[in-house]
């Protein structure tokens, strides 16, 4: 059957073969355990090396790190599949930087959201988070048809304008979350018979 340090190295390669992101837990003392998400760009009997994604599906460097350190190898997981999702479509999933220019206020700001169609994140004075498109604003309130991490639609939510003390408006994590709803629903519709 063969020792596990022979399993991770199998699927390893297989991944590398074709070029899949996987999901390596390593044990760390200082950091106990934690993930790294990459393809892997080279394997031996000892060592790997990951060319790593951020959660965004940014390169972000490589990491060498020894076969026996390795907790776990995780493959085609909803979290790798869509960092490699994003990666693949870097350029079409985010804005090109732009240079600053005056903006509008809170009620400019949602309702350039509803015309533009694009994803918020408000934060409300108990810490509690909610993301997606703004579809409808009244004088207290607005209205969220809610995306999960994965751009799946999650419901809706109606927001009270005075308890909200952090409204963030199609930054990186919410062009991310447009893109993946876009992609995984939008684009369906368009493409079905």
């Amino acid at each position: 059957m063969g020792s596990v340090r022979e399993k991770f190295i199998a699927a390893l390669r297989s991944a590398q073969e074709m070029a899949k992101a996987v999901s390596v837990y390593v044990a760390s003392e200082s950091e106990g355990s934690k993930f790294e998400v990459g393809f892997v760009s080279a394997i031996s009997e000892h060592d790997l090396t990951l060319a790593c994604l951020n959660a965004r599906g940014e390169l972000d460097g490589s990491l060498v790190i020894r076969i026996e350190d390795i907790d776990v190898v995780e493959l085609d997981d909803p979290y790798t599949r869509k960092v490699q999702l994003l990666h693949e479509y870097v350029g079409s999933v985010y804005k090109a930087a732009e240079t600053f220019t005056p903006g509008e206020s809170f009620e400019g700001q949602l309702k350039r959201a509803i015309d533009e169609h694009l994803v918020v994140t408000a934060e409300d004075d108990r810490g509690h988070r909610f993301t997606g498109f703004v579809c409808e604003h009244g004088e207290e309130f607005f209205v969220l048809e809610l995306l999960n991490a994965y751009g799946a639609p999650d419901g809706r939510a109606i927001v009270q304008k005075a308890c909200v003390i952090k409204l963030e408006v199609d930054r990186r994590d919410e062009q991310a979350r447009a893109f993946l709803y876009r992609y995984h629903y939008e684009l369906k519709r368009l493409l079905e018979p």
